[in-house]
């Protein structure tokens, strides 16, 4: 008599298969469960997992249509960094954000571009504002920095796409003055600047250099 194996699916892969799927109702649906499961699971998230879930969002991203329906996704997604019981989920989901889109910003066609910049804002506002709960601690701040210095400001170019580092570049300062609103003190914007600053030294693309 054959036993047949069950094969089990993780549960950030179903989520992924249902936030790509084609109907929208499934998809919004999706979008409203996944909160509910970040905010009440203690465990931390691995980076393996999180980069399964971003898959299924940034596609989910990727079908959504209309102006207004766009920037409700992208200000509902991005909300999900301060929705964790951990902090290190929250640096997970931000570290998986920035090599998702580095990755596949190089796929984004013409029209859809602008709406991914427009994600783009969205993320970075969601995060300082995430570092603003914190008071802006040192301690929290220079870890997000870290994660943009390796995972995207000093990523190596086959792994962080040169034309998504320069939009970041371009509104990363924008979008810290609309949450800070000059409250930062010298050390704070030193922090901030300093992985650009390494870059100016370091980083391998002349243009890259040039545009910071």
């Amino acid at each position: 008599m054959m036993q047949q194996k069950m094969t089990s699916v993780s549960v950030e892969a179903q989520f992924a298969q249902k936030l790509a799927a084609n109907e929208p109702v499934i998809r919004n649906r999706a979008v409203k469960k996944i909160r509910k499961w970040f905010s009440a699971r203690s465990e931390p998230f691995t980076e393996a997992e999180m980069m399964r879930l971003w898959k299924g969002l940034y596609y989910c991203f990727w079908m959504s249509d209309k102006p207004l329906v766009q920037e409700e996704l992208a200000e509902n997604i991005s909300a999900f960094i301060t929705c964790f019981q951990s902090k290190q989920s929250s640096m997970v989901f931000i570290q998986s954000f920035l090599q998702t889109f580095g990755r596949e910003w190089f796929g984004i066609d013409r029209w859809r571009v602008d709406k991914f910049m427009m994600f783009t804002r969205r993320f970075l506002r969601s995060t300082f504002k995430f570092v603003s709960q914190s008071d802006w601690s040192q301690e929290t701040l220079s870890e997000i920095m870290g994660i943009f210095r390796d995972s995207l400001i000093l990523c190596h170019q086959s792994k962080a796409n040169i034309g998504f580092k320069l939009h970041v570049t371009d509104v990363f300062l924008e979008e810290l003055a609309k949450v800070a609103e000059e409250k930062l003190s010298p050390d704070i914007l030193d922090t901030v600047l300093e992985p650009f600053l390494t870059a100016v030294k370091a980083a391998e693309e002349d243009r890259y250099r040039e545009h910071i």
